[in-house]
């Protein structure tokens, strides 16, 4: 299905796609006719539900670096309580 990620939403691409998916399904799969009938009296209502489906994800905020050395320090700290816990013992610090 990775061949597809960059099929349009909108009629054309979405048939194309439901096309592949019928090709696969072996002696389950419609004739073309009939599919592309179903297709037709479905696509409306896929449509309007394809609509409602945001466009683009939201943009990712970038965390500051401030943040991301508090993650460090955290696990830092996290994996060495666990090697204490296990009695292990840590590498030599320089």
């Amino acid at each position: 299905m990775g061949r597809f990620n960059g099929v349009r939403g909108d009629r054309e691409g979405t048939l194309v796609l439901v096309k592949a998916v019928n090709s696969h399904t072996g002696a389950r799969a419609l004739d073309a006719d009939k599919l592309e009938a179903l297709f037709d009296s479905n696509w409306p209502n896929l449509e309007a539900e394809l609509g409602r489906v945001p466009a683009r994800p939201a943009p990712r905020k970038d965390r500051g670096t401030e943040v991301m050395l508090q993650e460090v320090l955290t696990t830092v700290r996290s994996i060495e309580g666990a090697v204490a816990r296990k009695q292990l013992r840590p590498l030599d610090r320089a």
